[in-house]
């Protein structure tokens, strides 16, 4: 985050006279420096970022990436800290030349806003999947962001959930299942040696919080889990998903 433009940003949503000030002084003048085995670098100021570990520091990044979202055309943002992702749902009996014409719009105008603020982008970790039916051929998509072409996957991990191009999700089952049988294992052999609320402890840490977590999503029947939000509407073939 650029001092200047989170400042300006603040004024333009009304932190503005003393308490932009007050902002001012709190980013102003701080410097770092870097140690390795004993050796100090000089002071450098810090013009970028704010303090680690501050309580401001993850509502000021918020109020910074706050507009992201007014750049992008056709594909819509969803943003979970600072881990941001476009999904792009095509209207019905649409080319696939003009799925990427739009997508490749959406991704330059991304590209833009962030030099904008500069906010540096790493393009080889930026990552395509494609939804659709396990009948539907994957499409020939030439996407590129920031000059680099995106090779669509067949699965990622996005919020710690394993994702698969048709929705299946029995990779992320089977990773959940390895959890849960090492979670079994610790219950198993502490039964022993510790008393029923500590075992309860253990199986809310490590068994039950694997189960839960992202179950409303993974939980479904496979045959329930349509690519696509309206089953009726047969027009659609993916939904696509930068993360």
């Amino acid at each position: 985050m650029h001092h200047s433009i989170l400042l300006d940003k603040l004024d333009h949503y009304g932190i503005s006279g003393v308490s932009n000030t007050w902002f001012r002084s709190y980013l102003t003048d701080r410097q770092q420096f870097v140690s390795i085995g004993g050796e100090d670098s000089d002071l450098t100021i810090t013009e970028h970022g704010v303090p680690q570990g501050s309580v401001l520091g993850p509502l000021l990044f918020l109020i910074y990436i706050n507009d992201l979202h007014q750049c992008i055309h056709n594909s819509t943002s969803f943003h979970f800290a600072d881990d941001t992702n476009l999904l792009y749902i095509p209207p019905n009996k649409i080319r696939n030349a003009n799925i990427v014409r739009r997508l490749n719009l959406d991704l330059k105008s991304l590209n833009n806003w962030l030099m904008a603020n500069k906010i540096s982008l790493n393009s080889s970790k930026t990552e395509l999947i494609v939804f659709r039916k396990k009948n539907v051929p994957m499409p020939n998509l030439k996407i590129k962001l920031n000059g680099v072409k995106l090779i669509p996957k067949h699965e990622i991990k996005y919020l710690g959930l394993t994702i698969d191009e048709h929705l299946t999700f029995k990779s992320h089952i089977n990773i959940m299942n390895s959890k849960l049988k090492r979670a079994n294992n610790l219950l198993a052999l502490s039964r022993h040696y510790l008393p029923s609320n500590l075992l309860k402890q253990i199986y809310y840490s490590q068994f039950h919080s694997h189960l839960t977590y992202g179950c409303q999503v993974w939980g479904q029947k496979p045959a329930a889990i349509k690519p696509n939000d309206n089953p009726s509407k047969k027009g659609r073939p993916l939904d696509v998903l930068f993360p």
